[in-house]
Parts: C-alpha cells; sequence; structure tokens
C-alpha cells in the first residue's frame, strides 16, 4: 500500500499512496507530525530518521549543521512541529541554532540530542528555550517516549 521514498536533499517525505482514500487518512493521520533533525553525523541523522520512522514519524527534515537547518526552518517553519539538535555542528552549533529558532518559533519543543553532558550547557541550553536534552548514545524506546509526550499530547 504504501512505498518510502527518500527525496534529494535528505527530506524524508510521508510514503506515496496509491489509494486516494489511504492517502487522505495518512495525510490527516501525519499532517503536524514534521520534525526537524539537525546533526553533523550522517550515522546519527539516520538512526534517529529510523527509529522515528519505525514509530510513525514518517516525516523528518534534516539538515547537516544549523546554517543548513536556518535556512530550511525559514522555508518550512509553519510545517515544523518538533526540533531535534546535536549541540557540537560546524558552521553553527546548536545552542546558536536553538537561540535562532527561539526568534522564530517559540512554542514547539526543541529536543536537544548531544553527547555533552556539562551541566553549563545544559543549563544555557534549558535558559535559550530548549525542551529536552537526551544524551547519545540513547536508548530508543526511551526517545520515541519523550516524543510521543510531547507530540501525541
Amino acid at each position: 500500500m504504501f512505498n518510502s521514498t527518500k527525496k534529494k536533499g535528505e527530506r524524508f517525505i510521508a510514503p506515496k499512496v496509491k489509494n486516494f482514500i489511504y492517502y487522505k487518512i495518512y495525510k490527516r493521520r501525519f499532517k503536524m507530525k514534521c520534525i526537524m533533525l539537525v546533526d553533523d553525523s550522517d550515522v546519527i541523522r539516520n538512526i534517529v530518521a529510523h527509529t522515528l520512522g519505525m514509530h510513525s514519524y514518517k516525516n523528518v527534515i534534516m539538515a547537516r549543521d544549523g546554517l543548513e537547518a536556518l535556512e530550511i526552518i525559514k522555508k518550512e517553519s509553519g510545517n515544523i512541529c518538533m526540533y531535534i539538535l546535536d549541540v557540537n555542528m560546524p558552521k553553527m552549533d546548536g545552542l546558536t541554532l536553538l537561540q535562532e529558532i527561539r526568534k522564530i518559533d517559540k512554542t514547539h519543543p526543541i529536543i536537544m540530542l548531544t553527547t555533552e553532558t556539562d551541566k553549563e550547557k545544559i543549563n544555557k541550553a534549558k535558559d535559550l528555550g530548549a525542551t529536552g536534552w537526551i544524551i547519545k548514545p540513547f536508548d530508543s524506546e526511551k526517545f520515541i517516549k519523550v516524543i510521543d509526550m510531547y507530540l501525541r499530547a
């Protein structure tokens, strides 16, 4: 019934649907489930996108660094309902990106997914508007519980 597709620029799109009735149901179910994932590691981006996809979060927009993400966010901000950011990235780090996102979007959750355990950075992220902080490597079940807590509430 569904065929997964991956478009150029690493944007994962809801699967193509052959039957219009299923398309309407699918579109309604996932309409507000677009997640922005920003991490400089290809492996982490793929693992997180795969984990999200296994739990019905099919629409994931990915970026490699803060500058690339900010360009996408400016175009897609009305469609994004959650942000997952790494802290240490080239060009623009996650904390700076967090600050820029909060200028555009003050309401949607922002989860920091990082190897950083420095309390000072955690507190700074919280002060800048981060909703949560998850340490890599992460347990996929706990990760999905956090995502569900914010998006299915």
